[in-house]
């Protein structure tokens, strides 16, 4: 995939704005996974305010439930089955009966607590890798396949970032293990949605001067 220098740019732009946010809320709920933790203040009224930031809120209609699904996996090892098992189960909490997955939500909910180890699937970066299934296992596998075919350039990004990002870090050294992991998932979620959206607008704009 040609990455031009501009999707970069915005890349790190968006990851510079968005990564304070990112580690507060997983240092907010680690304590979920890490009974040493500190930081305790992930309770239902902040798993709500995550869900409305990161814009999967309105698939919620029972926003109990969801918190209940949420704290009895979180010590669940998390692979790209669980999280499409959990998507079934999180369908539950919308009252549209038509809803039998909710994959974005439990992709989110997923990456809350193990931030090192699952990046979210939405449906720009589904774009991005032209994955038009409603299925983690196979958005998972597109991941890794991006990432080996643009090593080179996530590398860069990460470079790019890096100084900013360990500032941003040390605030949450005490909170967050795997740091680096947690940061080059970052990078690739965010450089993943910044493909997907010029994507989606050059559609855009291709089926306006059709």
């Amino acid at each position: 995939m040609n990455i031009s220098y501009d999707i970069i740019r915005q890349t790190k732009n968006t990851f510079e704005w968005t990564y304070y946010g990112d580690l507060y809320y997983f240092a907010s709920f680690n304590h979920l996974v890490n009974p040493k933790a500190v930081n305790k203040i992930g309770n239902q009224a902040f798993f709500e305010d995550f869900l409305y930031e990161y814009r999967v809120s309105r698939n919620v209609s029972e926003k109990k439930k969801a918190w209940a699904i949420f704290t009895n996996s979180a010590n669940q090892i998390f692979t790209p089955i669980l999280v499409d098992e959990l998507a079934k189960k999180y369908a539950q909490t919308n009252k549209n009966e038509k809803v039998k997955q909710l994959t974005s939500l439990s992709s989110k909910l997923a990456m809350l607590l193990h931030p090192d180890q699952i990046i979210p699937m939405d449906s720009i970066n589904k774009i991005a890798l032209m994955h038009n299934e409603n299925q983690y296992v196979g958005f998972a596998e597109k991941v890794e396949a991006f990432k080996k075919g643009n090593n080179s350039e996530i590398k860069e990004l990460i470079d790019m970032v890096s100084p900013r990002a360990k500032k941003i870090e040390s605030i949450f050294s005490n909170e967050l293990e795997n740091l680096d992991k947690i940061r080059a998932n970052r990078v690739v979620d965010k450089l993943l949605l910044q493909i997907g959206r010029t994507k989606l607008k050059a559609k855009e704009l291709n089926e306006l001067t059709k």
